[in-house]
């Protein structure tokens, strides 16, 4: 798709060349089917309105001019529309989807009076809705509004233009950053560039044979400067000196006479901006200079007598529309050009001879669109790409597309009537929508990596009589034949799974099958003739696609019986078919299109919702009342019928189990849940599984029971058996991998057992010379016998996960025992003790391995002593630490008068507070062993009184001018009389009111 900028470029070209606005568009047009009965009629003058929902909405309305003549279908008010216009017979006969965004549609067009036209409006992007105003009318009375509306349009486009190309290249841009000094000379205008030299920006000369000055002022002449020699119309040659390095945008534009440009020997010309000598239209010939590098956009548009281009080796770019309209007759582009721009070469009528160099990827989009005299050309294998209209109605006899070109764009072919030879070569995955529509082609041959025929492939390609379709082919969209009504001969594969809609109508292939179901290859094509009411159609086995549109509008089909292996059902292919409701869709049908199945047509939105769709189909429809869609769960069926709020109904299937000839168990199981297997035993045989799977079940099934004979070793019931082809051994010695086991009466091995001389294992292997080892007592003392009937001495022997010690001679060793420098203790049965043990009323700690320990130790999270004799010490202190009598030492308490920390240390300066005597008298200690002095203390819930030197006081005492009595323990006295006369109070003090 070329962008806005471009298609005004476009606009303007075609105005200058005064082209009308029927541009073929094929591939992005909307194609009629039969047209409606309800399509409004609509008359000339008048204004009318479509409401679109999309862009793929297409309305189409009847218009049947009185008068013979010439109409313009138009749009006014709108933006980003286009329009189509149709005949009786629905082939589109103009259209105006070129105006691109921004921008309405206008087509002019010839009509004849009482025939019948159709013509259709809307928008040009995908996602704009709206009301679209439109005008048919003769051109002799469209409204001054309309022009002044279009030439808007055209200034607008033409601004748009000038925007886009007024910006330089940034070596230009550098150059002309600074001009410090304009000036004029020999009838130049000039400006001084930053780099000293000059740039013509005008003439006011009336030479018609024109040399330029290489110097100007006496400084180098390197630029023709922006529109220089804009509509000069008096020059008829122009010489163009060496020093020239750019010709800048519109320098020698639009001048009429301009018939010879001459670049001087050794020229340094590199590049040739946008539009240079747009519209010169006497402009003969272009010999390129050598240094030449960039031939600019639309720089020789419009050269209606340039017919002789030399590019020159070196040059790398040909812009967008460099020679569109020109009269160009051959073209060489040389293997340096490595960028050809899109419409190169557009609308090049007398273009005949091309050569593509090696240095070109892509021949882009309407690259020689309309070169109509163009007959052949070779396609370099250094090519991978062919843009859309790259040669729509070029004059091509033939074409060969090698293996290396990997997509070809739409309507690349296009209207090419003198097209009958084409090669599609193996490089391409399909072949594009309306690639070789309308054109004259007789034999294709199709590339061995082609799967797919796009819609209107070959549409209308009336010559075409025969065609081979490789299997390597799976589908063929719709229209893809549609009107080639000399094809007779298809070869149509098996591998082809899809065909659409319409891809053989009007063909002498469709008109020679018979009336009734069509099919072609492995799809069901369609129902040709008038179908009898009440009828049902069975799709044969093995076919793989249901065609869009097969059943379409068939009013008396009652049924349709649709085997497994189908996997697709086109857009439409059974919409309007009221008298059918319901349908089985089997689970191999992984596709269904378009309101392809439960729909009815209605007359109007009262009673339906609107519906169009790509094929310009359209009107008013809803779902048939009652209808069921019946299919597998989880299928394509179940999501189309909820995609469309149709009723589905899992189909119910019969499991039938057997064992052998016998039925065991039939079931009926719902679409995709599972069966049940019965539980199934053989003696001497494993269940190894089902002939079928009976799970997710989604069709009628009978499985069989698949058993095995067994053979070697089975477990059963935490026992094991033997089996020799379903029988059970019982017994007898069974050898297996070398080894002998024995199996009993029942059949089951015995272990750690003796059969008769023979000993077997804890595994059931008979151990040669096997002799048991076990405990044995000699002269009262045990000592243990090894299976080779030697004897542990000396040692420790881990027996039964218990640890024994065996003393020198082998006996086993009871009590306290020394080993090295660590004590151990066996209790009488021999077993080394580890942990806590109470030996003879005291308590020792054994640690994993069953050594004493001594010293202190952390076990349990508290700490220990054990003296070294290993007893446990227990209520006493052991340094500056005491145990208690549990032999956990003590922390954070007192320990009659010492107080041990945290850490279970003794805390030396931490004392017991209490009272203590000198002499005859009481002073009272701290904890912290200071003492109370010079003031009252509370100790026990009693005051006291010291003096300055800690001493307690008694009797009467006099503090801070009141008298309190001190009992001779010390304590004060409240609330009562001292020695009958005195009363203290509460607070100890004494009252001297109260008698």
């Amino acid at each position: 798709m070329i962008t806005k900028a471009e298609r005004q470029i476009v606009a303007i070209v075609m105005a200058a060349m005064t082209c009308t606005a029927t541009v073929s568009t094929t591939g992005l047009a909307v194609y009629a089917e039969d047209n409606p009965a309800s399509v409004e009629s609509v008359e000339s003058g008048k204004q009318y309105e479509t409401t679109v929902e999309s862009a793929k909405d297409i309305q189409k309305y009847r218009f049947s001019p009185d008068e013979t003549g010439t109409y313009r279908f138009y749009s006014t008010g709108n933006e980003d529309t286009y329009g189509y216009v149709y005949d009786a017979d629905q082939n589109m006969i103009a259209s105006d989807n070129d105006s691109g965004e921004g921008l309405n549609f206008s087509i002019d067009m010839e009509l004849t009076a009482g025939e019948e036209y159709y013509l259709a409006a809307g928008y040009f992007l995908d996602d704009q809705t709206g009301k679209i105003s439109w005008t048919v009318e003769q051109e002799d009375t469209v409204s001054q509004q309309v022009d002044s509306k279009e030439e808007d349009d055209q200034n607008d486009s033409k601004v748009a233009t000038e925007d886009q190309t007024a910006v330089q290249s940034k070596a230009d841009a550098e150059q002309i950053a600074v001009q410090n000094e304009t000036g004029s000379e020999q009838s130049y205008d000039y400006a001084v560039l930053g780099d000293g030299t000059v740039e013509i920006t005008g003439y006011k000369g009336n030479d018609k044979n024109l040399t330029i000055p290489d110097t100007l002022a006496d400084k180098k002449v390197s630029a023709i400067g922006k529109e220089a020699f804009f509509e000069n119309n008096t020059i008829e040659s122009a010489t163009i000196p060496k020093s020239v390095t750019s010709l800048q945008y519109q320098s020698f534009a639009s001048c009429k006479n301009l018939k010879n440009i001459t670049f001087a020997s050794g020229s340094e010309l590199g590049k040739i901006e946008d539009a240079v000598f747009y519209d010169d239209s006497k402009l003969e010939k272009i010999t390129c200079p050598q240094k030449l590098q960039s031939i600019g956009e639309n720089a020789f548009g419009g050269c209606g007598s340039l017919a002789e281009v030399e590019l020159n080796d070196g040059l790398k770019e040909i812009g967008v529309l460099a020679f569109c309209g020109s009269g160009i007759r051959s073209i060489d582009i040389k293997d340096s050009v490595t960028n050809l721009e899109q419409y190169a070469f557009y609308y090049c009528k007398d273009l005949q001879n091309v050569r593509l160099g090696k240095g070109i990827k892509e021949i882009k989009d309407s690259t020689f669109n309309f070169c109509s005299k163009l007959k052949t050309i070779k396609i370099p294998e250094n090519v991978t790409s062919i843009g859309q209209f790259a040669f729509e109605r070029s004059g091509l006899t033939e074409i060969d597309i090698p293996d290396t070109v990997t997509s070809i764009g739409e309507v690349a072919f296009g209207n090419c009537e003198n097209l009958q030879d084409v090669t599609i070569g193996n490089g391409i995955a399909y072949v594009p929508e309306s690639a070789f529509w309308n054109t004259g082609v007789t034999n294709v041959k199709i590339g061995s990596n082609v799967k797919s025929l796009h819609k209107y492939a070959f549409e209308y390609s009336k010559n075409l009589k025969q065609i081979s379709i490789p299997e390597n082919v799976t589908e063929i969209q719709y229209a893809v034949f549609r009107g080639c009504e000399s094809l007779e001969k298809i070869d149509i594969p098996d591998t082809i799974e899809k065909i659409g809609g319409n891809s053989f109508k009007g063909t002498k292939w469709y008109a020679n099958q018979k009336d009734g179901v069509v099919y072609a290859g492995k799809v069901l094509y369609n129902y040709k003739g008038t179908m009898p009411k009440g009828t049902a159609v069975t799709v044969k086995a093995g076919t793989k696609g249901i065609s869009s549109f097969a059943f379409a509008d068939e009013e008396n089909l009652k049924a349709i019986t649709i085997p497994d292996g189908v996997t697709n059902i086109g857009d439409y292919a059974f919409h309007n078919c009221p008298s059918m409701t319901t349908i089985s869709i089997p689970d191999s049908v992984k596709e269904i299109g378009e309101f392809a199945i439960g729909y009815k047509e209605v007359a109007d939105e009262t009673q339906g919702e609107h519906y169009s769709s790509d094929y310009a189909t359209f009107g008013y429809h809803t779902v048939i009342p009652g209808f069921v869609i019946y299919g597998e769960a989880g299928s394509e069926a179940e999501q189309y019928a909820a995609q469309h709020s149709i009723d589905f109904e899992k189909n119910v299937h019969t499991v039938i189990f057997k064992d052998g000839d016998t039925v065991i168990s039939t079931q009926q199981v719902v679409s995709g849940e599972d069966a049940t297997a019965p539980d199934l035993q053989t003696e001497g045989y494993t269940l190894t599984g089902w002939s079928g799977d009976y799970t997710n079940v989604k069709a009628d099934i009978t499985v069989t029971a698949q058993w095995a004979a067994k053979n070697g070793w089975t477990k059963q019931d935490g026992k094991w058996y033997y089996y020799q082809n379903g029988k059970k051994q019982k017994n007898t010695w069974i050898q297996d991998n070398g080894n002998y086991y024995y199996v009993d009466e029942s059949g089951a091995m015995l272990t750690d057992a003796w059969i008769g001389d023979y000993y077997v294992d804890a595994n059931g292997v008979w151990v040669k010379n096997y002799r048991p080892a076990k405990w044995m007592q000699t002269n009262g003392r045990w000592w243990y016998r090894n299976v080779d009937g030697s004897y542990p001495k000396n040692c420790w022997m881990k027996i039964s996960d218990n640890w024994y010690r065996f003393d020198q001679n082998g006996y086993m060793v009871t009590g306290w025992c020394i080993v090295g420098n660590q004590w151990y203790y066996m209790i009488p049965s021999g077993v080394m003790q580890t942990k806590w043990q109470i030996i003879g009323g005291t308590w020792y700690y054994f640690n994993a391995g069953g050594a004493m320990i001594t010293g202190w130790q952390n076990i349990d999270d508290n700490w220990y002593y054990m003296d070294n004799s290993g007893a446990m010490a227990a209520g006493r202190w052991i340094d500056n630490y005491y145990v208690e009598a549990n032999g956990v030492m003590a922390t954070n308490k007192w320990i009659g008068n010492y107080y041990v920390d945290n850490t279970g240390c003794w805390t030396k300066t931490r004392v017991t507070a209490q009272w203590m005597v000198s002499g005859n008298r009481w002073w009272y200690r701290h904890s912290d062993g200071s003492y109370a002095c010079n003031g009252w203390e509370s100790i026990g819930g009693k005051d006291y009184l010291f003096d300055a030197n800690g001493w307690m006081l008694t009797g009467w005492q006099n503090v801070d001018g009141n008298w309190y009595y001190l009992e001779n323990s010390g304590a004060k006295a409240t609330n009562k009389w001292v020695n009958g006369n005195y009363y203290v109070d509460a607070d100890g003090v004494w009252n001297p009111d109260k008698k």
